[in-house]
């Protein structure tokens, strides 16, 4: 009697992630040209929320399809769960339908069900259509990250260390340094970055790369594809090491194919205002509010008013996509209040979804308040996955 053929646990891994969402995956792959084992790696991991996907079928067939991952920022000092849709995506020959609206729209509805407060989307800044697309359904640019020379990552006296998976805590650690001065940031615990790095390492030239000065990490980068995936240091204001000793370190510590990718990509991002971001080449994270009543109660605290502005007004929400809402907001000096019942002696205000996010936007960069906040004119989110 033969004995069994064992199968590698990652291959099962693949092959039953694969056979779950079969056609999901058909659709993903055409649109973002990835590899089974990374497309395996989002489907099985834990950010992923297989309850939220939204799908399309004609005739039986998968034919357009909306993901969210869950992820978490931090508004001020409040923790924020977010549905981040990484992906709406239409099989080619069956674009132009009209099949992504109603993902979207399946999507909106979902979250706001699920009480979620805001949500989340990525897009490809030379797509205008589809920014604009965004933009219909109440979305607004939040976060930009602007192209830099990837030489600026490489400080004077730097040197460079491959990691692994056990370096994760590591990264959380440089991350939250990093973002701490924020008004408003994404956040990372273990887990959540164990997943990103692992969904990295999953592509054969996948890597990730700790920078150090005077033997102390001042930052990293995940290489993909011949491109930064992701990169965080610290001393952004430091001068650049010359190409030359860049070049000689990695190919001294036997990366010089590394070299070469960045060679050839060029860039690196960081994280930049608003005023400061070029539309066509930079990219931008978009937000939307999905539920403005809780949203308000719980960050009214945050949003800029002038302390000695006085005013009662009720506030009428127009939401054609998900439904409309109301409430009172009621000012007196510093002291304000959110209530979901009208009041038959306020002004009343009719204002779009979209033109309450921008505002409400607007004004948390205005709140210059709490003085741990030091960074005043932009917000942090650097991940479009």
């Amino acid at each position: 009697m033969s004995s069994p053929t064992l199968i590698p646990r990652t291959t099962r891994i693949i092959d039953s992630i694969i056979t779950k969402y079969k056609e999901f995956f058909v659709v993903y792959q055409k649109a973002f040209h990835e590899t089974d084992p990374r497309i395996a790696e989002i489907f099985s991991s834990s950010s992923y929320v297989p309850e939220f996907s939204s799908f399309v079928k004609v005739d039986q067939k998968v034919v357009s399809y909306g993901g969210i991952r869950k992820k978490s920022l931090r508004i001020f000092n409040l923790s924020e769960k977010v549905p981040f849709i990484f992906g709406i995506v239409t099989l080619p020959e069956e674009r132009k339908k009209g099949y992504a609206s109603e993902n979207l729209k399946a999507l909106l509805n979902k979250t706001y069900h699920a009480n979620y407060n805001i949500i989340m989307i990525a897009s490809n800044p030379h797509d205008e259509h589809l920014i604009r697309f965004y933009e219909k359904f109440g979305f607004n640019k939040f976060s930009y990250q602007k192209r830099i020379p990837f030489e600026n990552l490489f400080k004077k006296g730097f040197d460079i260390r491959l990691g692994c998976m056990d370096d994760c805590e590591e990264i959380c650690k440089i991350f939250n340094k990093y973002i701490e001065n924020y008004k408003l940031s994404l956040e990372r615990d273990l887990e959540f970055t164990r997943n990103k790095v692992r969904e990295v390492l999953a592509d054969d030239y996948g890597k990730l790369f700790f920078l150090s000065k005077n033997n102390e990490n001042y930052g990293y980068f995940l290489y993909r594809k011949g491109e930064i995936d992701e990169s965080l240091i610290l001393l952004e204001g430091e001068p650049n090491e010359d190409l030359a000793i860049i070049e000689n370190t990695f190919t001294t510590k036997g990366f010089k194919d590394v070299f070469e990718g960045l060679l050839n990509s060029k860039y690196a991002e960081c994280t930049v205002s608003a005023a400061e971001c070029t539309p066509e080449s930079d990219a931008f994270t978009l937000f939307r509010i999905i539920n403005p009543m809780n949203f308000m109660k719980k960050y009214i605290n945050y949003i800029y008013f002038d302390d000695t502005e006085t005013f009662n007004k009720n506030i009428i929400v127009e939401d054609p996509l998900i439904k409309d809402c109301s409430f009172n907001i009621n000012k007196n000096g510093k002291d304000i209040k959110v209530s979901e019942k009208l009041d038959s002696d306020a002004i009343t205000i009719k204002i779009t979804i979209s033109d309450l996010t921008k505002k409400i936007l607007n004004n948390f960069l205005n709140n210059n308040t709490e003085e741990r906040f030091t960074i005043k004119n932009k917000f942090f989110c650097c991940e479009s996955w």
